[in-house]
């Protein structure tokens, strides 16, 4: 078990004392960035002069490694910094297992995610993929029996089962979904036993719940 993020212990506390006016989120590709645009259309217009989602775009849409993702939010930072001078803000960095912790990635990995923890960056991570939080929109994956082939992703199942599943709905009409997304992340996290900041190479899991939640918990979005 891999432990490059925060402590559960450490999480447990940060939500506590949430209240950001600011939501800064940077992604590994252009999927998770048009997600998390549908999910800021979701949020009442009567909260924008109290609470903004900032989506952080790609400097290059080729470039999806986490030092790639640190930069990019990093350099969002510092170009908004007058937005954030009388406001607080949390700002995530969303990536992915398959990629980034590969043999000749982990070095690179974890010294990425040790700056981030400097900077107060909040982690999350999904294994294999983005597409299994999408996925989770739909189904209770605990329940399928293609498990080892969706952790595996040969041949992009991940990416099939997504397909499968979605049935061309809009990404609007999906994340309208994000509560039943929540309840199947659970399931998962529950059956891999997998706490918050470890990265288990051998769990299917995704942590985007932690990242909803705190929308929700903010009071942008219903519970």
């Amino acid at each position: 078990m891999d432990n490059f993020s925060q402590r559960s212990s450490d999480r447990t506390r940060k939500r506590v004392q949430l209240d950001p006016s600011s939501f800064v989120i940077a992604t590994e590709g252009m999927d998770e960035i048009n997600y998390f645009r549908a999910i800021e259309k979701l949020i009442p217009k009567r909260f924008n002069a109290y609470y903004d989602i900032h989506v952080v775009d790609k400097s290059d849409e080729h470039h999806s490694a986490l030092h790639h993702i640190f930069s990019d939010l990093d350099e969002h930072l510092k170009s908004i910094k007058k937005h954030f001078r009388n406001a607080s803000r949390s700002s995530y960095i969303v990536f992915d297992h398959d990629k980034n912790f590969r043999e000749n990635h982990i070095r690179n990995s974890q010294l990425v995610l040790r700056q981030a923890r400097q900077k107060d960056y909040t982690t999350i991570y999904s294994n294999p993929c983005f597409d299994l939080w999408l996925i989770l929109h739909y189904v209770d994956v605990t329940q399928r029996d293609d498990i080892p082939q969706l952790l595996s992703n040969s041949n992009n199942h991940v990416k099939q089962v997504l397909h499968s599943v979605r049935d061309g709905e809009d990404l609007v009409q999906m994340s309208r979904r994000y509560k039943t997304a929540i309840e199947n992340a659970q399931k998962l996290i529950a059956l891999s036993n997998c706490e918050r900041g470890n990265y288990p190479t051998l769990a299917l899991v995704t942590e985007v719940k932690y990242l909803i939640s705190d929308i929700i918990e903010a009071g942008l979005l219903p519970a």
